[in-house]
């Protein structure tokens, strides 16, 4: 099962967060707790785009129209740097012709042409480019993130969908180390564990909400996995500690 697995992943990655203003004060103090709920939401994706180092996820929108599409990646100067097609499995790229899905499997071909997206399974219709910028409809998109390898996308198309980060990440399915990294009640280290991790149960988890270096994650039935009436483990646990990235974002089964 996908939560038993022990991993600790070393890469730029994933997240956002919410608060929630909770005391009460005189007449004008909804509209007090609101302006420094905005001035510190604002703080807080700026800080995510800091962690990530972009400012968010172009992921592709596989349509049955868009799957049939050719969609295109530009070089600097809007010459065609790439072409797909995941209905007709090919990818033209510099000129050259593949197979789409072999060259997905390839890191001989992705290594020689410096193309390592976000995500990158067109057999299950999964693409996605993490985004440095938006200008004039276009996004500057990057290819190879490790060696700062940008190229463009026009987004008129429609072929893809621009999430920031936590857009992106709310509501997305998890994978952890539930033996040290335990579900617990609150977000504080040392609060009760949940029981999880000595259950013995299966559970797709999605996340529901992130504050600070912490992910409210909810038990969800879907994937053929259900969600036990009785216990309820749905509760917080570290998304990363330092710069080091302690959950795994799931897009499929």
């Amino acid at each position: 099962m996908i939560f038993r697995l022990t991993f600790i992943v070393q890469i730029l990655i994933v997240f956002s967060v919410c608060t929630c203003g909770n005391t009460k004060s005189s007449d004008n103090a909804p509209e007090q707790t609101k302006s420094s709920q905005s001035v510190l939401s604002e703080q807080q994706i700026d800080s995510l785009e800091l962690f990530f180092q972009s400012k968010g996820v172009l992921s592709f929108n596989p349509t049955d129209i868009n799957l049939k599409k050719d969609f295109e990646i530009l070089n600097e100067d809007n010459t065609v740097y790439a072409t797909l097609n995941l209905s007709l499995d090919k990818i033209i790229i510099q000129g050259k012709h593949f197979s789409l899905n072999e060259f997905a499997n390839d890191n001989s071909f992705k290594s020689q042409y410096q193309f390592f997206p976000k995500e990158f399974f067109p057999d299950q219709s999964i693409i996605q480019f993490e985004y440095a910028s938006l200008t004039n409809d276009v996004a500057e998109i990057f290819i190879n993130k490790e060696h700062s390898k940008k190229k463009k996308i026009k987004l008129s198309t429609h072929i893809f969908k621009v999430e920031s980060w936590k857009k992106h990440i709310v509501g997305c399915m998890i994978d952890f180390n539930v033996k040290i990294n335990p579900i617990r009640a609150k977000m504080l280290d040392n609060s009760k564990s949940l029981g999880y991790e000595n259950s013995g149960e299966d559970y797709i988890f999605v996340i529901s909400e992130i504050v600070g270096d912490w992910v409210k994650i909810e038990c969800a039935e879907i994937c053929d996995y259900p969600c036990s009436s009785g216990k309820k483990y749905n509760g917080w646990i570290k998304w990363k500690a330092g710069n080091k990235l302690l959950i795994r974002l799931l897009y499929s089964c």
